[in-house]
């Protein structure tokens, strides 16, 4: 299904949707998944995620979430009140917008947070607040914030503990509010020289909260060479914790700055590339872009401008 997200209200239609908004200030995407994880929600006129072609308990169930969109539901909670099982509710949301319910539930919380991100423009400070902003990237939306301190978080929208993330941080350095700040304009070109190859270390500011062994753990993998990876037992090794590879794993599940503090990096012993909250295929063309552009500077490309290693 062809979405048209407008940017001016925040609303997703369908391509077929009565209301006609002005060109200019429409985004075409490829599915309702892409709209909500940009931050858009849906159009009460034209209903793009259940409609009338869509079985009626989906579409009850649907308008439940969008009663109350931030409200916290499980999928058997939510299947029950539609009188249907909580099997057959997920069949129909994969089938239909290639996404679990749990994700669907996920991005109508973050919403608010993603809107917010994406269209402030004015600058803001970031003392007692955390200023945020969505990034765009070859491999999907990100979202950034950033205290006076530093970049504090860097995650994909869909990142199934992001919603998680987001209430520690509001909870250790305060609200999110969507905005500018000089931590942000930086690490958005930075990202941007990365994703080109021609960055191979971030030197933006960090503020990373966190227990004394998950800040070894992060400063471990801040050192890992652009290019290359490191198992879980060589990364608990350096930390001075050897045989701790699972703690060291917890560790690195809970950095919520990703590719600036590169955990995916971290690959399994046996050569499996492990875990990776942004998802294994994110990790998979992460690790490629970097051996790509490691390998082109080392062999004199053609074209090849030098890499930035601050």
């Amino acid at each position: 299904m062809t979405i048209s997200a407008v940017e001016t209200t925040g609303i997703f239609c369908r391509s077929s949707c009565a209301a006609r908004p002005r060109p200019d200030h429409v985004t075409a995407m490829s599915g309702v998944r892409d709209a909500l994880f940009a931050g858009f929600r849906p159009c009460r006129r034209c209903h793009p995620i259940a409609g009338d072609e869509d079985p009626a308990w989906a579409a009850a169930a649907v308008a439940a979430v969008e009663s109350d969109p931030e409200a916290r539901r499980q999928v058997w909670q939510l299947a029950a009140a539609a009188g249907i099982g909580a099997a057959q509710l997920e069949r129909w949301m994969e089938g239909r917008h290639r996404m679990s319910v749990a994700a669907y539930l996920r991005a109508r919380r973050l919403t608010q947070h993603l809107r917010s991100a994406r269209v402030a423009r004015q600058p803001r400070a970031g003392h007692g607040r955390v200023v945020t902003t969505l990034v765009e990237t070859p491999l999907g939306p990100m979202l950034a914030g950033a205290t006076d301190e530093g970049i504090c978080l860097l995650e994909f929208t869909d990142r199934p503990m992001l919603p998680t993330e987001v209430a520690a941080l509001t909870r250790l350095r305060g609200p999110l509010v969507g905005g500018r700040h000089p931590h942000l304009d930086a690490l958005r070109n930075q990202l941007g020289e990365y994703f080109a190859g021609v960055r191979s270390r971030f030197d933006v500011p960090l503020d990373a909260p966190g227990s004394p062994f998950q800040g070894r753990v992060w400063a471990g993998l801040r050192q890992i060479p652009f290019g290359e990876t490191r198992t879980y037992a060589q990364l608990a090794a350096g930390t001075g914790r050897r045989g701790a590879a699972r703690a060291v794993g917890r560790a690195n599940g809970s950095n919520r700055v990703s590719i600036v503090i590169p955990c995916h990096r971290v690959v399994a012993t046996g050569g499996g590339l492990g875990g990776y909250g942004g998802g294994l295929d994110r990790k998979r063309q992460l690790l490629e872009l970097e051996a790509s552009a490691r390998g082109a500077q080392a062999g004199g490309a053609p074209g090849a401008g030098p890499v930035v290693t601050a």
